[in-house]
């Protein structure tokens, strides 16, 4: 696979899996993102997705 292709087939996946995170985002309940999880240690879903996204970034 050429460098060109390469790019382009990360660039697809790439927006795909951003896709997906949009449609996850769209499909919970906005009650739910800072609803309280039962269990010590367990975290929203916001603060979840903040690390994910955080993560993507580097």
């Amino acid at each position: 696979m050429s460098t060109a292709a390469s790019g382009k087939a990360i660039a697809k996946s790439y927006l795909i899996c951003d896709r997906m995170n949009q449609l996850v985002i769209e499909g919970v309940d906005p009650v739910a993102w800072r609803a309280k999880p039962s269990g010590p240690g367990i975290r929203t879903i916001a603060t979840i997705f903040s690390h994910v996204h955080n993560i993507r970034r580097k």
